[in-house]
């Protein structure tokens, strides 16, 4: 029998994990979730920017603008699984913490792991990055970067790629291009946390195993550990 995924991935009793990228953010984070609080260890799932209100989610909600404030509640509540966020947003979405509140809500939750989205992409399976983004804690300790496979091979543009460039438009995004994308991120998104990061590559399923590899090997090169997954059908292997 495979590993779980937390084991796979490594993740402890007290990491605060900060998952970015596109194309099955929202899924890893509820299936960490899931997997941890069924181990016994106390999971709080929160955002650092928009998420989708959780729905038929099998824990405490939380809703509390203050992060102290926040950290008090999930931990009055006590609940294996809890949902926190600041405030309710436009499109059944909720806004979540910024980086400071939830270092605050990962220094007073010492006995939880905080699984935070630190990332939207819109429901693209790839995204082309502002400035500000994506917004990682400074207490993290664990970054995992989320990139759907069905992007590889394929001409660029914004079906597939959340703010594609109009000079990438019709660009096939093939190996060079991954590479060139992968060092990018590494040296002007990854490289002032020094905490563990790793590539995930999802959606294997559906004939895509080929392409998941080949993105998975480029990945050795900018991450400390790579994965190839099939998060809807719950399976994976590095």
């Amino acid at each position: 029998m495979s590993k779980a995924l937390y084991e796979l991935l490594g993740i402890g009793k007290h990491d605060l994990v900060s998952v970015t990228g596109a194309g099955g953010k929202t899924t890893m984070v509820y299936l960490l979730c899931d997997e941890l609080a069924t181990t016994g260890r106390n999971a709080v799932v929160s955002t650092t920017t928009h998420m989708q209100r959780p729905k038929e989610f099998k824990g405490a909600v939380v809703v509390e603008q203050n992060p102290a404030a926040a950290a008090v509640a999930v931990r009055a509540i006590g609940n294996r699984r809890t949902f926190a966020a600041s405030e309710s947003a436009a499109g059944c979405k909720v806004k979540g913490f910024d980086g400071p509140g939830l270092d605050l809500m990962h220094a007073v939750l010492d006995n939880s792991t905080i699984l935070n989205e630190a990332d939207g992409a819109a429901m693209r399976p790839y995204k082309f990055y502002r400035a500000n983004e994506p917004v990682i804690p400074q207490s993290t300790t664990l970054i995992i970067h989320v990139i759907g496979c069905e992007t590889f091979g394929e001409a660029m543009n914004d079906t597939l790629f959340h703010r594609c460039p109009p000079d990438k438009v019709g660009r096939v995004f093939d190996e060079a291009e991954f590479t060139e994308q992968l060092r990018w991120f590494r040296d002007n998104k990854l490289a002032p946390f020094h905490c563990r990061k790793v590539l995930v590559v999802n959606k294997i399923d559906g004939g895509r195993e080929e392409a998941a590899y080949c993105m998975r090997d480029i990945g050795h090169s900018y991450f400390d550990a790579c994965l190839v997954t099939s998060l809807h059908e719950r399976r994976w292997e590095s």
